[in-house]
């Protein structure tokens, strides 16, 4: 009797045993749909975003081509360059190329620096080695002082500071992969001209501010200048 009373509670055991077995495959595979689901629809929303983010910068560079001239269009054109610049937009080079001179005599509330008056420079100092591309681009053709000048404020820009070494050896590294008679060569002579002669730490010596009213200073402490 005793045995009998055993072998049907092994048995209701074992039965029990496998339907919790079975339960847990079930809601394991339910868990694994919902969660291959849920990563799907994650991939699909950051897809939409970068599509957006994308159709958002072009409309940007387009706005930026068509802006009016005057106080108006220079004041639409500049917040659509600090904009380009936020977004780190390598697509939008060669648009701020073409205004690398453009001018608002706004200065930044906070620390002075040397590109504060020329956000498209800024911009693409914000950008970084991506927007080189575009900057020897425009080398190959003729460019005016100030263009050059502001290029080898840019090259030199690194990790948030100025550094004349940067400069000199982007330079260089571009330099030996170009032909020694070519326009893109002698502005890139130029510049390394400028980058030996200029003081980073002399505000005279910055891009347009020479333009600016009232005596500069000699010299501006600053963390951004090395």
């Amino acid at each position: 009797m005793h045995c009998v009373r055993t072998r049907g509670y092994r048995h209701q055991l074992k039965r029990s045993t496998s339907l919790l077995v079975s339960c847990f495959l079930i809601t394991s595979v339910a868990a694994c749909a919902r969660s291959q689901e849920s990563s799907q629809e994650y991939v699909e929303g950051i897809r939409i975003e970068v599509a957006e983010h994308i159709s958002h910068v072009r409309a940007l560079i387009q706005r930026l081509a068509s802006a009016t001239p005057g106080f108006a269009g220079n004041s639409e054109r500049y917040a659509i360059i600090r904009a380009l610049a936020l977004y780190r937009s390598v697509e939008a080079s060669d648009a701020l190329v073409e205004l690398l001179t453009f001018q608002m005599c706004e200065a930044g509330v906070g620390e002075r620096y040397p590109l504060e008056l020329h956000p498209a420079a800024d911009a693409i100092a914000q950008i970084g080695l991506p927007a080189y591309h575009a900057i020897f681009r425009r080398l190959g053709h003729d460019a005016t002082n100030d263009e050059l000048k502001l290029i080898a404020y840019v090259l030199s820009w690194h990790d948030g500071r100025l550094e004349k070494e940067t400069g000199q050896f982007v330079l260089q590294r571009h330099r030996s992969q170009s032909h020694a008679a070519s326009e893109l060569c002698q502005n890139l002579d130029k510049i390394a001209e400028i980058i030996g002669s200029v003081d980073f730490g002399k505000m005279s010596d910055w891009p347009g501010h020479k333009s600016l009213s009232g005596k500069l200073p000699d010299s501006v402490p600053s963390e951004l200048i090395k």
